[in-house]
């Protein structure tokens, strides 16, 4: 198993004001993914980069790097926004994923296609919530990479707990 620590990166964004979910989705998949796959590609740092088209509602907190992710100490932001997809960066580091973010290329292109696709206008910058925090696989590929309980020990344990005299103990009366 890999040990070196990963994070996750999530945005929730709001889409561009006048622009369909399907025009939204498309744009975002066939127009700016390959607008950041290049530049993902040079980040040493990113690991996979995904979108989620889906939308709801999620408890606000910006874009902003100073923004603390806990709505309590933001009490302006606890009125849920709308969303309409989720971008997830997994990373190495997250200092070194976000200093890539000043690559000429990233403002040049990314930034400016951004302006294409979400609601810059809005409310942190089209994104209206972001978290970031490590991120620990239990499941890969189909296969845990934790371990899981043996046969013997599920046995074990369910022998015990189906044994009559801790049921017996458990019920007695108090003395």
């Amino acid at each position: 198993m890999d040990q070196q620590e990963h994070y996750q990166v999530i945005y929730y964004i709001k889409r561009k004001r006048g622009t369909s979910k399907a025009q939204f989705y498309d744009h975002w998949e066939n127009v700016h993914a390959k607008k950041v796959a290049p530049w993902a590609e040079r980040n040493a740092a990113v690991i996979s980069y995904r979108q989620v088209h889906t939308s709801g509602l999620v408890i606000p907190n910006g874009s902003s790097l100073e923004l603390n992710n806990d709505p309590d100490s933001r009490r302006e932001f606890v009125q849920p926004a709308k969303f309409d997809g989720i971008a997830t960066w997994e990373v190495t580091s997250v200092a070194a994923f976000m200093e890539e973010m000043e690559d000429q290329y990233y403002k040049d292109v990314i930034v400016a296609d951004e302006a294409n696709l979400i609601d810059i206008e809005g409310f942190g910058g089209g994104i209206v919530a972001r978290f970031i925090g490590k991120s620990v696989t239990i499941v890969e590929n189909g296969k845990s990479v934790v371990g899981t309980v043996e046969k013997d020990q599920m046995r074990a344990l369910d022998t015990m707990m189906n044994r009559k005299d801790l049921v017996d103990f458990q019920e007695a009366p108090d003395m």
